[in-house]
């Protein structure tokens, strides 16, 4: 407020103020002192009663002249300040009084004790007590009182307060100068309190005139407002028709959101039902003899399956975001095979652009950890895919780095915690700064012609980022127009020992120690990375970033056991530098290693390829690069050329756990699937095709384990899994009940349970874990019926 107080009517209150605090703490410290007084005077009578309560002369005694010295004089020092303080407490001349008496009760207590030096501290500590007061007139004349007392007592009868009977006449001085020495500490404090409590009392007094001063401020604006509110009662009736609107509104738009959650959720229903049958037959397939190519189509079947997939959940995702519900999955992770998962899903957009498309994954980052690999993989393709779609000509590198942090708080102190951060680099177009914002926001591109040009819906990265903060990290990008783009986010994991064994074995670089080995390729992100990898086993890296340097190096006599020639570069290919190589007369035998694009595989009719004792498809993974440095120095063990990435089948499993199966399944397809399945596993699986059906087969025959399609028609398995639960409410007798669904979010799980089923499967069908649902089911079951 901009109100000018009068500084008359602020010292006036606060005057007033002033004495008020002063007359409270006046009162309350004289009826402080009155208990201290009184006291004190208990204290004498019961020291003189307890050290000398009696005089003798030889064998006569009586009562010693200090008990009625501590009663009498006691009591005539005591009682008169009590009187006065119950009478007309605060007076100015009370505090004097009650200075005079304290004194004097100090010099009584010296008195009785004999001198004693110890009860001359009763005087320092009067003092101190004497200025609660915060009036140094009342220290002065404590101060005068001792002074006086000391002076007489000391001249005329040093026993009684030196404890002597010979004394320096001026012996007091020394004590009295002590006591001038509290004094002038105390008076400064008591001057300081006076100033403070004055300064207190100013600024009260400038709050209650402003709190006035706004009290009045508020009536008056209470009144403004109050004529205001007439004139505002007449547009009520508007206001209300307004809000009815906007409740209406929000209905719709409540209703329009709902509808299109459950759109996304019976679309996802609709389309994960033939993925279904997609995944489970290619999974079946590869578990079947094949060859090489046989199993790399298949496995392409299955990633391109996989990538649908992904673009389903990417879909559910969006629609979760919106509801604020995203569930992430803590299981074991090969960080490699994360990384090289997605890049296979991209490689070849890539080579269709002409794009080198390359990984480097940091030594120090763990090889298994604990998370979610689908959102991780999720992240790492919407980064590389829009690299890759903003990208014409040069590469797209996907750097993985990693560094130890402290656990978070509640997690296991055991485990090793890494903060990992991933960067997808690229040659493209890159991004303006001013339009960098309008990134990681949904539905939001850079700009319209981007969106005309390259198309998307600017959801992916908004995704990214939500599924980023849910994992722990952040994500960003540095970016320069027209000199490429380097998105980045980091991810917190804890490191887990799943599957370290295996990897050290295929990877092992013992054999590989002490050879050299050249890496010719025009890219030079292509050859650091070459070389860090050999380096890491124990090789020597030579590189050559031309044809003509490469035959330059291998002319001389430096020594080269193996060469890793690049089939693209500027000059000459690599079948013809391969040719010129076979031409040198030291190098005739050399091994050597090809890679390329996918699309440039060896062409049966060109000799030159017999000359390679390995094809590497780009990009280039670090087991196919150890098994091709194995096959050509001639270390390689007598392993499979290709382990399968799919999950065997345990078909001894139906042995090891018999159980009697029921799938109660609609879909013909998925029937089928389940039952393959089923079958590979040793097990023969009655089937039937809704809830009814699934009631009467459990009724007339009893099985351990029934797999429950939640949506069939008729009765649905929800609540074909209620009935039976109502039927066999022995936990012995009932089936285990596992639902099978293609609705994949948390509250359809939560559903299902709440419904008695005992676990959740969703669909698209996995092999390991359908494997894993049923050794749970019969270890639960076995818990249920007491069977060993």
């Amino acid at each position: 407020m901009d109100t000018e107080y009068s500084n008359a009517s602020i010292e006036e209150l606060s005057s007033s103020l002033l004495a008020k605090r002063r007359q409270r703490l006046y009162i309350r410290t004289d009826r402080m002192f009155a208990c201290l007084l009184f006291v004190e005077w208990l204290a004498c009578i019961a020291m003189v009663i307890w050290l000398t309560p009696l005089t003798w002369l030889g064998g006569v005694s009586k009562i010693n002249p200090h008990v009625w010295a501590a009663v009498i004089l006691g009591g005539l020092v005591t009682l008169p300040p009590i009187l006065l303080i119950w009478k007309q407490p605060g007076k100015v001349l009370n505090r004097h009084i009650i200075a005079f008496a304290q004194m004097i009760s100090s010099a009584l207590m010296i008195h009785l004790s004999g001198g004693r030096i110890e009860f001359h501290f009763h005087i320092f500590g009067s003092l101190a007590f004497l200025s609660f007061y915060r009036d140094w007139r009342v220290l002065v004349t404590a101060s005068l009182v001792v002074l006086v007392d000391h002076y007489f007592r000391g001249v005329y009868w040093p026993m009684s307060v030196f404890g002597t009977m010979l004394s320096s006449s001026w012996r007091w001085l020394e004590h009295g100068g002590w006591v001038v020495f509290e004094d002038i500490f105390l008076i400064y404090a008591c001057l300081y309190g006076q100033k403070e409590m004055k300064e207190v009392c100013h600024r009260r007094a400038q709050l209650e005139i402003h709190q006035g001063e706004v009290e009045r401020r508020v009536e008056l604006r209470t009144r403004e407002l109050a004529t205001a509110n007439a004139a505002l009662e007449e547009q009520v009736q508007h206001r209300i028709l307004i809000e009815r609107e906007l409740v209406a509104a929000k209905e719709a738009a409540e209703a329009g959101s709902m509808a299109k959650s459950e759109f996304l959720a019976n679309m996802s229903h609709e389309i994960r039902t033939p993925m279904n049958g997609v995944l489970g037959m290619t999974s079946l397939l590869l578990d079947t003899p094949l060859d090489e190519q046989q199993r790399g189509f298949t496995e392409t079947i299955r990633d391109s399956a996989d990538s649908l997939l992904t673009i389903i959940n990417d879909i559910l995702d969006f629609s979760k975001i919106e509801a604020g519900r995203i569930d992430l999955e803590v299981i074991p992770v090969c960080l490699r095979s994360t990384v090289e998962d997605a890049i296979d899903l991209l490689s070849k957009q890539a080579e269709e652009k002409g794009l080198d498309l390359i990984y480097y994954i940091d030594e120090a980052a763990p090889e298994w950890f604990l998370g979610d690999v689908t959102r991780l993989r999720q992240v790492l393709v919407n980064l590389i895919s829009n690299a890759i779609k903003f990208t014409h000509k040069g590469e797209v590198l996907v750097e993985v780095e990693s560094v130890k942090i402290d656990p978070p708080e509640g997690s296991s102190p055991n485990q090793t915690w890494h903060q990992l951060e991933f960067r997808v680099i690229d040659t493209g177009i890159g991004i303006p700064k001013d339009r960098m914002n309008r990134l990681f926001q949904l539905f939001s591109q850079v700009d319209a012609s981007t969106t005309r040009r390259y198309g998307g819906t600017g959801l992916g990265l908004a995704i990214c980022r939500q599924l980023t903060e849910l994992m722990g990290g952040t994500i960003g990008v540095d970016s320069e127009d027209g000199k490429g783009s380097n998105f980045h986010f980091t991810i917190q994991i804890p490191e887990t020992e799943a599957g370290l064994d295996d990897a050290a074995e295929l990877l092992d670089p013992t054999p590989f120690q002490g050879h050299t080995i050249l890496v010719v390729d025009d890219n030079a992100t292509n050859r650091r990375i070459f070389s860090i990898q050999i380096e890491r086993w124990g090789m020597v890296s030579i590189e050559a970033e031309s044809a003509g340097e490469a035959i330059e190096l291998l002319a001389g006599e430096t020594r080269i056991d193996l060469a890793i020639l690049d089939m693209q570069m500027p000059e000459i290919d690599g079948l013809q530098l391969a040719e010129q190589i076979r031409n040198l007369t030291n190098r005739a035998g050399l091994p050597l290693i090809m890679f390329s694009s996918a699309g440039l595989a060896p062409g049966r009719g060109d000799k030159r390829w017999q000359w390679f004792d390995s094809y590497l498809p780009k990009p280039v993974k670090q087991s196919q690069l150890h098994h091709a440095l194995a096959r050509a120095l001639g270390l390689a063990k007598d392993k499979p050329t290709r382990k399968s990435q799919s999950p065997l089948i345990s078909q001894s499993l139906a042995d090891l756990i018999p159980l009697r199966i029921l799938l109660a399944e609609d879909n013909l397809v998925n029937q089928r699937v389940a039952r393959m399945i089923l079958g590979r596993m040793g097990y023969e699986a009655d089937v039937v095709s809704d809830g009814n059906e699934a009631l009467t087969a459990a009724r007339l025959r009893h099985y351990d384990l029934i797999l429950m399609d939640i949506q069939m028609p008729g009765m649905d398995g929800l609540e074909a899994t209620r009935i039976l639960k109502s039927e066999f409410p022995s936990a012995a007798q009932c089936p285990q009940i596992i639902a099978l669904t293609a609705h994949a979010s948390e509250s359809d799980r939560k559903e299902c349970l709440a419904a008695g089923m005992d676990d959740y499967l969703s669909k698209p069908i996995r092999t390991n874990i359908l494997e894993q649902k049923i050794r749970q089911a019969a270890a639960r079951r076995e818990g249920t019926t007491g069977v060993a």
